[in-house]
């Protein structure tokens, strides 16, 4: 159970539905994960595939591999993960790792009896220098098979090689990558660490022509761990004495110290997978990163003065809850380190060093009766290094890296912990020399209920979302979930079990003149809108003439739906073009408008 029932016998029960197929549709379902896929740098110069295997019994057996570069020239590189799968089955968490660089993490969508695919393909240019020589290659995804849990993971990993110099951004791509991770490659293992139980450190020291660091970090919450953004502060583990809380509180920070002292910190984005609170939510949109797990980016080059001298970096998982800032089992953490390096020697120092503590404020208030419960708490981190560096005769610079983060989180909890509702807002405004300004706004809402007798049932809704602005590269996103729904097991004459669900999304993402729109909703596994557009055209057809043949006056109304959308989209366009200002998606009050009338929410106007 996502909040206070022991996993085992939630997945049980959930997983019963799925084996039983709610979804008649003998087809294979494809279950798709909502996101702007890379572009095409033209036709590609080379395709490899470098796994193909299946996923039966595999904890403690990962594929091991080689990957191999294209023999020809190459400039950018996307990886393909093709996956089927079909039985019952959990959804299970998937680590590429190249040598012992963490490249990608993903998870899998629960299969249904009668088959799923799944596709995703993620762009590993940044790994450029990784990915220009042999590597040994290991893909992580313990899955577990018996009689009870049959399905299988059969996946393909593909490369596209990509020759477009003309493409490739100045300085974009780092000279070395210098994996934290556990190394174990060699020993043909994945090389992530597990926190608490691992200590998630490496002792490096960068060369003095280094003018330029930042980190990449994985990470991810499993266990009793995996909604840590709906678990409760530890003084009220114990409230409900038929209902069982995971403790440590709701706020997860993710540090990097070095030297053992704290340069940098983020809060993470909460990921739901497709068996998280009801599997009928993420069937066939699955949650938000769900197939690419977000990875953290942090400057270090305020650092480079430590790191030119040898020093220890380690990453960290705290919660703010009790003295040790405890976490449960099990966080799955490692990092990268890309450097850049000039021609010149470096010398500096940091001159200012100043992280305030997480401040962490909780409230809670549980009733007469002891039923129902109130918990709000609210945690903040600010903090400034800054450094300076000098090289050669270029004289001194000053570099530095500021976050200011906040996480808002409040948990009600009524007939003795059954019902539970959890509303969160995650945001943070990160700054700093290399990266430029980037701002995140995460919100969250939950509500489930749970009912054991006489049979047992599950009803869920949710809404979330994910807002990032990143100036210097002109990035920005922004997407919205909301969905319901249900499951009623099976009873004692042979009824059931039943389920359902319906989920829809908004996407917008734009960097600068790239622009990309979607918006879909599933009913009950089906898809019953999908409209998407690129830079302004429409890429879906008109469906509404092939609806009307066919007497369909459901299928009319949602094609119809869908050139109101791309109507809003073309006044859209004509009001940029028109302005004197660039105007982004998100800032502009027609857009919103138009988002609005579609799914009924949207950004706050």
């Amino acid at each position: 159970m996502w909040l206070q029932v022991p996993r085992q016998h939630h997945d049980d029960e959930l997983n019963r539905k799925t084996g039983d197929g709610i979804i008649e549709d003998s087809n294979v379902l494809e279950v798709f994960q909502v996101y702007k896929a890379p572009r095409a740098y033209g036709a590609p110069v080379f395709v490899s595939t470098i796994m193909e295997h299946t996923f039966g019994f595999s904890y403690g057996r990962p594929f091991v591999g080689t990957y191999r570069p294209a023999p020809v020239n190459f400039t950018h590189v996307q990886f393909t993960l093709s996956t089927t799968s079909a039985g019952r089955q959990f959804d299970r968490l998937a680590l590429v790792f190249l040598g012992d660089h963490e490249l990608w993490r993903s998870s899998t969508a629960e299969p249904t009896q009668s088959g799923i695919h799944f596709q995703y393909t993620k762009d590993m240019t940044r790994f450029l220098s990784l990915l220009q020589s042999e590597q040994p290659f290991v893909f992580e995804m313990g899955n577990l098979v018996d009689e009870t849990y049959t399905g299988k993971f059969a996946m393909t990993l593909t490369a596209q090689f990509y020759f477009a110099p003309e493409q490739v951004g100045n300085g974009s791509v780092a000279d070395t990558i210098i994996p934290v991770s556990a190394c174990r490659s060699a020993q043909r293992e994945p090389s992530h660490f597990s926190l608490p139980q691992d200590r998630a450190a490496v002792t490096l020291t960068l060369p003095r022509t280094a003018h330029k660091a930042t980190m990449l970090i994985s990470a991810s919450g499993n266990a009793a761990e995996e909604f840590w953004y709906a678990n409760v502060a530890s003084e009220f583990k114990h409230v409900f004495p038929d209902v069982s809380l995971d403790g440590y509180g709701p706020h997860r920070e993710l540090q990097v110290h070095v030297n053992g002292k704290l340069f940098a910190a983020t809060f993470p984005f909460p990921v739901i997978f497709t068996g998280g609170i009801a599997p009928g939510l993420w069937r066939p949109i699955v949650g938000i990163s769900a197939y690419d797990l977000p990875m953290y980016e942090v400057d270090l080059t305020p650092v480079l003065p430590l790191l030119w001298d040898g020093a220890d970096v380690e990453i960290k998982v705290e919660s703010g809850d009790l003295k040790d800032n405890a976490i449960g089992r099990d966080w799955i953490v490692s990092g990268n380190i890309f450097v850049w390096t000039g021609t010149a020697e470096g010398e500096g120092e940091v001159v200012e060093h100043t992280v305030r503590s997480l401040d962490i404020t909780t409230i809670g208030a549980l009733s007469t009766d002891r039923t129902n419960l109130n918990v709000t708490s609210v945690a903040t981190r600010q903090g400034l290094v800054r450094s300076i560096l000098r090289f050669g005769d270029n004289g001194q610079q000053e570099v530095f890296s500021r976050f200011d983060i906040k996480s808002r989180n409040a948990q009600i909890y009524t007939k003795s912990g059954q019902r539970q509702r959890v509303l969160a807002e995650i945001s943070g405004t990160e700054n700093s020399t290399a990266l430029g300004d980037h701002e995140y706004h995460y919100p969250l809402g939950v509500d489930s209920l749970y009912e054991f007798s006489p049979v047992f049932k599950i009803s869920a809704e949710i809404s979330r979302g994910m807002v990032v602005d990143r100036k210097k590269s002109g990035l920005s996103l922004w997407t919205h979930q909301a969905g319901h729904a249900y499951y009623i097991g099976p009873d004692g004459q042979g009824n059931g079990p039943y389920g359902g669900g319906a989920t829809e999304q908004g996407y917008i993402e734009s960097t600068g003149s790239d622009q990309y729109w979607r918006t879909v909703r599933a009913v009950n596994g089906k898809v019953v809108r999908d409209l998407e557009a690129y830079d302004g055209n429409q890429l879906v057809d008109d469906m509404a003439a092939e609806e009307r043949l066919q007497g369909n006056q459901a299928g009319v109304q949602a094609a119809e739906d869908n050139l109101v959308f791309f109507d809003c989209l073309q006044a859209y366009n004509e009001h940029v073009f028109s302005a004197k200002e660039h105007i982004e998606p998100q800032d502009d009050v027609e857009v919103k408008k138009c988002i609005k009338r579609m799914l009924g929410r949207g950004p706050a106007l």
